[in-house]
C-alpha cells in the first residue's frame, strides 16, 4: 500500500476549531487522516509534521537504499587500499534502526 500526499486544512470556528489533515485537498471528512485541536500550542507544527510523513518516509527509504549501496560498494573494493572503509563502522550506519522506522511507517 502506498501513502498519498496529505494536506492541511481547518474546520470549525471558535472553541471547536480543528486542524484537519486529509489525503484529498478538496474533500473534508471523507478523507481525514488526522484531526487536531487547534488550541494546542504545538498544533500547527504537529500538523505540518504529520502532513509531511508520506514524503519523509519516501526520502528515508531513498536514503536507506543509497547508504546501503554505498557501503556495499566500499566494502567490495580492496579494503586495504581504501581509507574510507576504515572510517565506516557498521553499527554507526544505523541500518537496523532505519529498517525498523520504515517498517513501522508502512
Amino acid at each position: 500500500m502506498e501513502h498519498t500526499k496529505w494536506y492541511i486544512g481547518s474546520v470549525g470556528i471558535g472553541a471547536g476549531h480543528k486542524i484537519v489533515i486529509r489525503d484529498n485537498k478538496d474533500a473534508f471528512y471523507d478523507n481525514t487522516v488526522a484531526l487536531l485541536s487547534a488550541h494546542s500550542e504545538n498544533a500547527e507544527a504537529n500538523a505540518r509534521l504529520i502532513a509531511a510523513a508520506p514524503e519523509l518516509l519516501a526520502e528515508l527509504i531513498k536514503a536507506h537504499n543509497t547508504i546501503n549501496r554505498l557501503v556495499e560498494q566500499i566494502h567490495l573494493n580492496d579494503t586495504k587500499q581504501n581509507k574510507i572503509v576504515e572510517k565506516i563502522k557498521w553499527p554507526e550506519i544505523r541500518e537496523v534502526e532505519r529498517k525498523q522506522a520504515i517498517k513501522a511507517a508502512k
